[in-house]
């Protein structure tokens, strides 16, 4: 008799499925290949919060990931977290640095023996606004043993709404995705604060983002606040996904829920890593 630790939990049902669609699409002659992307504000570009060396153990200790889609970088810290990148992963790993964001970068990393570039990155500049704004970077990659092709796109949405700034980049955001060929992954903080207690609470922008299903939030089974700050218990990390990325078997996390992991002033970023599991076809 299956004692309670038999249970299937959630999260364990939602990897039997995928992993049972993945076989249904092998037996049709298919390819589909399991992918692990990371979201992460790393708190390291304009009034930086955390310290390099906390940021690199952290991303190492996080295995086999695929895509790293980096939150606040700054440009001299791109070769330790390269590095670091590395060292938790099998495989060879390049970086792509945004440059329209001043000294509040976005970087990309991803193993360059599972992807290709096939096309040079784009930087979606009319989504700026203003000078401390933060160009969403856009990479056409290809995933080399399936042949797929998606945009793996990192976003840093303004913190206020000044002059609705971060209402017409979600807006654009949304336009842009809808207009797009191929599938879109999209990683980043959006600053939507959607409240975790359950009280259906949100900005305007996480209307807009997600009007009309164009980007579907990859919502984690469960949800815990994604900042460490005073201000209510907000998500601010998402993971998107538009086209026929939707129709792909996926599972997202929040990772170090616990509520100490918020308790390390100083060197650990404020905010959360957010894991996606994707298949592909």
């Amino acid at each position: 008799m299956c004692s309670d630790r038999c249970e299937l939990r959630p999260i364990a049902l939602r990897r039997l499925i995928a992993a049972m669609f993945a076989a249904t699409l092998g037996l049709a002659g298919a390819q589909a290949e399991e992918i692990r992307v990371v979201s992460f504000n790393i708190d390291a570009g304009f009034q930086p919060h955390a310290e390099l060396g906390a940021i690199t153990r952290q991303i190492a200790q996080i295995r086999g990931v695929d895509l790293w889609g980096l939150v606040e970088v700054s440009a001299e810290w791109v070769d330790p977290l390269l590095r670091a990148a590395e060292s938790g992963a099998d495989g060879e790993f390049a970086a792509v640095l945004g440059q329209k964001a001043g000294d509040d970068r976005l970087l990309a990393i991803y193993n360059s023996d599972k992807f290709r570039l096939v096309g040079g990155p784009v930087e979606l500049t009319n989504l700026r606004f203003g000078r401390r704004g933060r160009s969403p970077l856009a990479l056409p990659m290809r995933h080399l043993s399936t042949g797929t092709e998606f945009w793996f796109v990192i976003n840093h949405l303004h913190r206020s709404n000044t002059d609705q700034r971060r209402l017409r980049q979600a807006e654009g955001l949304r336009k842009w995705a809808a207009s797009q060929r191929l599938p879109v992954v999209a990683v980043g903080t959006y600053n939507l604060d959607f409240d975790t207690r359950s009280t259906g609470r949100w900005n305007v922008s996480y209307e807009a983002i997600t009007k009309g299903d164009v980007l579907l939030w990859v919502r984690p089974d469960v949800l815990v606040p994604t900042l460490c700050s005073d201000k209510p218990a907000h998500a601010v990390d998402f993971v998107f996904v538009a086209g026929a990325a939707k129709n792909w078997p996926r599972e997202s996390t929040i990772l170090e829920p616990h509520a100490r992991y918020c308790l390390d002033e100083g060197a650990s970023s404020k905010h959360r890593p957010v894991e996606i599991v994707l298949n592909l076809p």
